[in-house]
């Protein structure tokens, strides 16, 4: 992994962040586990036929599990009627999912070098 830093160019004794090179981005999957807080994805992609709501805000901490009884409230974003609909992305940035398993949504983050 190269250095985040390099040379001052108006003082070789000290160094400069880079800047990120944003011509070179790389896509990362997750398939985060239903009610569980995450970083906001890029977008999101249905694997499979449910019905799936969505997470926008929360007082949880990334990690952590959205507790019962209505205490965190979901918006319904997406029908898959059959695995043959599904596939499907959504140019969405939720925090939390719920409606599926573990696998059924993945969440797409679109990262910088």
């Amino acid at each position: 992994m190269s250095s985040m830093y390099k040379q001052d160019p108006n003082d070789s004794t000290k160094q400069v962040p880079k800047s990120p090179d944003f011509s070179v981005t790389y896509n990362e999957v997750t398939t985060p586990a239903p009610t569980t807080i995450v970083e906001r994805p890029t977008y999101v992609i249905l694997n499979k036929a449910d019905t799936y709501s969505f997470l926008y805000h929360t007082t949880c901490s990334i990690g952590s599990s959205v507790p019962a009884a209505g205490a965190e409230k979901y918006t319904q974003g997406a029908v898959v009627p059959s695995d043959e609909a599904a596939g499907i992305e959504l140019p969405i940035n939720p925090v939390a999912w719920e409606g599926g398993s573990a696998g059924d949504v993945t969440f797409v983050y679109v990262r910088v070098r």
